[in-house]
């Protein structure tokens, strides 16, 4: 949605900040409607000491203030190691002169950087992932949108702005960190980044849990609030196993014997404790 003020709202952008970019281009050169020269650097008029009466065709406070027609990307969707071009089409009333600049800003508020003019009403800016990672981590579990604004001030620090979304995604996995992200699988980041495990199936972590008084891997791993993982902690076929060596550990053992499923019932006659794989 466009807004159209005498002061910049959500941008806060400074005339003295436009003079300050505009100053080094036009060192050397011609100045432009509203600025002279001085000490080789573009300056507008009523600036620091310098007279106001020496350019008359400065355009009053108040004056009209540039119209962004439109708005948007090249390319809709953004992926790791990508770029895109956003594109504004500008007219200003008082001349494609009065136009002092125009910034790029997040829907968060941080200024990306600033367009550059590419024709007498036409400005374009690079986004790249990598600059977009930079400002703030990329995560997402499947893909995001960003929303982002265009603020074009003029001379007399008149404001119009729009906006326009961006697509980032990694091709239907998630992006940690700005990497793209097998998160159901990455035992960095199981099934949300972040997440480290020993190792992760499904999205899910798995380890072995040593349990005492079970009876079965299924009420081993209940008993630790968790769910068995069958054999994915070992990938073999191999749920877990018991052991009886009556010391209350998992470290050392006397006896044990493999367990094929889940369900399936410990041996009797021992002091039982199950060495199961669990999933949190």
């Amino acid at each position: 949605m466009r807004r159209t003020s005498s002061f910049p709202l959500s941008f806060r952008l400074s005339m003295g900040l436009a003079l300050a970019l505009l100053g080094p281009a036009c060192t050397g050169a011609a100045c432009g409607a509203g600025t002279q020269l001085v000490d080789g650097t573009c300056v507008a008029v009523g600036a620091g000491d310098t007279d106001a009466s020496e350019d008359t065709d400065r355009p009053s406070d108040g004056g009209d203030p540039p119209i962004i027609l439109s708005f948007d990307a090249e390319e809709a969707d953004l992926t790791a190691g990508g770029s895109v071009t956003f594109v504004a089409v500008v007219e200003d009333p008082q001349g494609a002169e009065d136009v002092a600049l125009g910034a790029l800003v997040t829907a968060g508020g941080e200024t990306f950087g600033t367009f550059e003019p590419d024709g007498e009403s036409r400005w374009t800016i690079e986004v790249s992932w990598e600059a977009l990672q930079e400002l703030g981590p990329i995560d997402f579990a499947e893909e995001d949108q960003r929303a982002f604004v265009a603020h074009f001030v003029d001379r007399s620090a008149n404001i119009d702005e729009e906006t326009a979304s961006l697509r980032l995604h990694c091709g239907g996995i998630a992006a940690c960190s700005g990497v793209c992200t097998d998160i159901l699988n990455d035992a960095e980041n199981c099934g949300t980044c972040g997440n480290v495990c020993d190792t992760c199936t499904t999205g899910q972590c798995l380890a072995y849990e040593c349990v005492a008084g079970a009876t079965t891997c299924d009420e081993a791993c209940a008993n630790v609030g968790l769910a068995c993982g069958g054999d994915a902690c070992s990938g073999g076929t191999t749920t877990g196993y018991m052991i009886g060596d009556g010391d209350d550990t998992c470290d050392a053992f006397t006896v044990y014997r493999l367990v094929d499923e889940c369900d399936t019932p410990f041996i009797e006659g021992y002091e039982l404790f199950g060495k199961c794989c669990c999933a949190s």
